[in-house]
């Protein structure tokens, strides 16, 4: 018995078509993978920025929620620095009333260049509280 063997041949034509469905399929194939990656990212990407606003949130809050307790510590130290003042004002009063009695007692000349130096002092005590006081003020944004 005589056997035949079945010879295919494949045209040109029907290779040509076979490598464009399999280049198709490769290229819907990788856009699905790149599709799914993109949305596997954007996922991720949410959710990292909702950690983000959670946190920024909570550190507001945490934040707002001191605000009352530095309000007290500013109204305590204007208290103290006020306090502070007067008790300096009330000593500086007490060292001119002595300074004055020292400047009466002595010769003319003396008295006046004590007088002149006690001026000069006074004008660099008020130039002095001037800027401290600015210094203390708050800053305009």
């Amino acid at each position: 018995m005589p056997t035949t063997t079945a010879t295919t041949t494949t045209s040109p034509i029907d290779t040509a078509t076979k490598a464009a469905k399999n280049a198709f399929y490769v290229t819907v194939g990788l856009g699905v993978m790149g599709f799914q990656q993109a949305k596997e990212g954007q996922e991720g990407m949410r959710n990292w920025f909702e950690t983000q606003v959670s946190d920024g949130k909570t550190q507001f809050e945490t934040f707002t929620s001191q605000l009352p307790k530095l309000d007290g510590v500013s109204k305590s130290w204007e208290a103290q620095a006020k306090q502070l003042e007067e008790r300096l004002t009330a000593l500086e009063d007490r060292f001119e009333a002595i300074l004055d009695s020292l400047q009466a007692n002595l010769p003319e000349q003396a008295a006046e260049l004590m007088k002149q130096a006690r001026d000069a002092a006074k004008t660099a005590r008020a130039q002095l509280k001037d800027l401290v006081s600015r210094g203390s003020e708050p800053q305009a944004a």
